[in-house]
């Protein structure tokens, strides 16, 4: 798993291009997700620990 996080979250909900935003990247390499449910625009992604 990665989480993605900044301190600018105004300008994300704000609509501005996010790839244009500072960001910090964490990887999770004790978790393992998968795609449990994909039907249209929804998806359910299920994670287990190792």
């Amino acid at each position: 798993m990665v989480i993605v996080k900044t301190d600018q979250i105004g300008r994300v909900q704000a609509g501005e291009v996010a790839s244009k935003i500072r960001k910090e990247f964490i990887l999770r390499d004790d978790l393992v997700g998968s795609v449990h449910e994909l039907t249209g625009d929804r998806y359910v992604i299920r994670f287990q620990r190792l």
